[in-house]
């Protein structure tokens, strides 16, 4: 699943989509939960998710943290998940507790700055050799002149000794 998240006054709006191609496992959410959470820090600080399902009657809360690790934005974090027990035997299995890790599919916002820097730079080397270039190219043309004139003129002096 894609979890697309967006924060407005500390309150995350969270809309579930699937991935396309599909991913090889399978994970605890699907399109039937409904997610909403909480940042109340600043960028970077924890967060919390809350996702209900109520086709199952399942419930999982999410405690993690965003940072970009090396240049990729990773969210880390824990889920518990209470699912309805059946029975009283039930009740130990229906809690569950996992770590999860969610990294940005997309270019995040560091590869994204690293990625204009480059395209700078390589506009501005482009700029410059073509500048390069354009001087060499005037250069031949001044030398191609000169020694054209330099035949010319020698030219007319073998014909006046004839």
């Amino acid at each position: 699943m894609r979890i697309d998240m967006k924060v407005s006054n500390r309150t995350i709006n969270v809309t579930l989509a699937k991935l396309s191609p599909p991913p090889t496992h399978q994970g605890l959410l699907d399109p039937t939960w409904n997610l909403t959470g909480y940042a109340p820090f600043a960028v970077g600080g924890p967060f919390s998710l809350l996702a209900i399902d109520n086709r199952t009657k399942s419930l999982a809360v999410f405690a993690g943290a965003c940072r970009v690790c090396q240049g990729i934005d990773t969210i880390v974090g824990i889920w518990s998940i209470a699912h309805n027990p059946q029975d009283c035997r039930d009740f130990q299995i229906a809690t569950n507790v996992y770590n999860d890790i969610f990294r940005r599919t997309k270019l995040s916002s560091e590869i994204k700055r690293q990625y204009r820097g480059l395209v700078r730079l390589f506009q501005k080397d482009k700029r410059d050799n073509e500048t390069t270039t354009e001087i060499s190219m005037n250069s031949m043309v001044q030398q191609n002149n000169t020694l054209q004139q330099n035949n010319t003129l020698q030219q007319y002096k073998e014909k006046k000794k004839i």
